[in-house]
């Protein structure tokens, strides 16, 4: 069954022969057991998406039956709930993301690689922005073309004063003597993004604390290769 995009259907199972509705919740940021008490309802299936679920220790509803994560350890999880290797990028198809599309200036394999990022605190401690300074360097060793997006700019100031503040304020320094990889700062549309993919010739993901990134798997509709972080916490399972 094909469903659009734009509509809303009801997750069911089939226990002893009888359908059974299953509540749709997704569970994007934790929350205290006495939240997902009150916001959660019975017989729910979690579908866990961002780091924070692998780093902090989380007491779980009695609601939530079972879940679908991301991540390669498992035992971040209560031993009592059934989880699933199935995480919010591998809902990725050629049905809802645009593959062929192509933007002016833009050529086909003009760029060796291309890697997303974002310039502040969330790409140091995330996107695996602090490792800049080694691919510019092996872009120049091996004499790749390369090419930084700079989605979104921004600093929070909550961040400041922390750890992955002050070690983005030393990258704000290397960020400048960026010598091989030509660096854009734009938020770029998804068809555009598409654009931007097939103009090089594999997709970078030093990622670090990231939950299956969404860019990884559209780079796979679009027939690009990736070279991925090997301690990523999420997506590893994609790359052989």
């Amino acid at each position: 069954m094909i469903v659009k995009p734009t509509s809303f259907k009801n997750l069911v199972a089939v226990e002893n022969g009888k359908i059974k509705k299953i509540s749709n919740m997704i569970l994007r940021k934790p929350l205290d057991k006495k939240n997902q008490d009150k916001k959660i309802t019975k017989n729910s299936i979690c579908v866990v998406c961002t780091y924070c679920f692998k780093e902090r220790k989380l007491k779980w509803s009695k609601n939530i039956k079972a879940i679908c994560h991301p991540f390669r350890d498992t035992s971040i999880f209560p031993k009592e709930l059934k989880t699933f290797l199935f995480s919010e990028s591998d809902f990725c198809d050629k049905l809802i993301s645009p593959v062929k599309y192509r933007m002016a200036g833009w050529k086909e394999k003009q760029y060796d690689f291309v890697y997303f990022t974002i310039n502040n605190t969330h790409g140091i401690r995330n996107k695996g922005l602090y490792l800049l300074p080694l691919i510019d360097k092996v872009a120049g060793d091996l004499g790749l073309k390369g090419l930084v997006v700079n989605y979104r700019t921004k600093e929070v100031k909550n961040k400041y004063g922390g750890i992955f503040h002050e070690a983005y304020k030393k990258m704000q320094k290397e960020w400048k003597k960026i010598k091989n990889i030509k660096i854009i700062n734009k938020k770029y549309s998804t068809k555009e993004v598409c654009a931007i993919m097939l103009s090089s010739k594999f997709i970078l993901y030093p990622n670090t604390a990231d939950a299956s990134p969404r860019l990884l798997t559209e780079a796979f509709i679009r027939g690009r290769p990736v070279v991925v972080n090997s301690s990523i916490y999420g997506g590893w399972k994609y790359v052989n």
